[in-house]
């Protein structure tokens, strides 16, 4: 037994350092409980999503009293709506997984629900504004018919603006994914207290 135990940890060893704490924090909490490749605990994952949106509203709601505010060019109540409801939601994150309480991860959910909607549809009119510049909208045809070398200039402006918009959509499904990971998590942790203390009603 001792001979095993010391090839498993032999053979743990000589795994990359990254590959060594993934299997100690699958160890510990679990196969289910652990996110980015089993390297961080649910919570630890959900807390930093948290803090992502946070800073996410924080430097939306800088420059909007900054630069939008003296360029005047763009919608600055609409900048500051959605830099406030970020840095609410993240705050809220962060405390609702580190005080365990499970329900406050819902607007979190919902609000990410809501971004992922939004930025597929997005995605979806990029993906025909570069294919078919003309069939976007029935009024740009003639214009695009009159200008072709105008509409070939926003064709990479579009990828390019595509391009962001797909790693902001794989990046909030892996935060979705992550707070609905974290709410099941603190929904079992929830359950087990609850059959411990029926439990110890019943020995006493």
């Amino acid at each position: 037994m001792n001979r095993w135990q010391a090839a498993v940890d032999k053979q743990r060893n000589h795994r990359p350092r990254l590959f060594r704490i993934a299997s100690v924090v699958k160890d510990v909490y679990g196969q289910t409980d652990t996110c980015l490749c089993g390297i961080v605990h649910v919570k630890t994952a959900a807390i930093i999503v948290g803090g992502f949106l946070a800073l996410l509203g924080a430097l939306l709601l800088g420059v909007a009293f900054t630069y939008f505010a003296i360029d005047g060019k763009l919608n600055l109540p609409q900048h500051i709506f959605s830099g406030t409801i970020s840095l609410i939601i993240g705050l809220v994150t962060i405390y609702a997984a580190h005080t365990e309480r499970r329900n406050l991860l819902l607007p979190a959910i919902v609000a990410l629900i809501l971004v992922i909607f939004a930025l597929f549809i997005t995605l979806i009119l990029v993906v025909i504004f570069v294919n078919s510049p003309a069939s976007f909208a029935p009024t740009l045809r003639d214009f695009v018919k009159r200008h072709d070398s105008i509409a070939f200039m926003f064709k990479p402006k579009a990828l390019l603006f595509g391009l962001t918009v797909t790693i902001s959509l794989a990046l909030s499904v892996w935060f979705l994914k992550t707070i609905c990971d974290c709410y099941e998590y603190l929904s079992k942790l929830d359950r087990r207290k609850a059959r411990d203390t029926e439990a110890q009603a019943q020995q006493n």
